[in-house]
């Protein structure tokens, strides 16, 4: 059993997503849900908190890429250059 049960979904990498939505980048509070993936909307850098890590990661990104990484937190400090970004569920 996946241990993400709790969740509502099952964020397996490589299966579909369930649900997407609209991130709003914060420095405190997790997603609403944690998410198996992110698209990137326009060149910058992502900082996020990986499900199962105490640290936070400054990624940079591309228009258009998709993130693969079961994330708990999109922080909005250091988060540059996106216009959107969508967590798939």
């Amino acid at each position: 059993m996946s241990r993400y049960r709790h969740y509502g979904s099952s964020p397996e990498i490589g299966d579909p997503s369930e649900d997407c939505f609209i991130v709003t980048p914060h420095d405190t509070d997790p997603l609403p849900k944690v998410i198996k993936a992110f698209r990137a909307d326009g060149d910058g850098v992502i900082v996020f908190r990986p499900f199962a890590s105490d640290e936070d990661v400054a990624h940079p990104v591309k228009d258009g890429e998709i993130v693969s990484v079961i994330t708990q937190y999109i922080r909005d400090s250091g988060t540059s250059g996106q216009t959107s970004i969508v967590g798939y569920v």
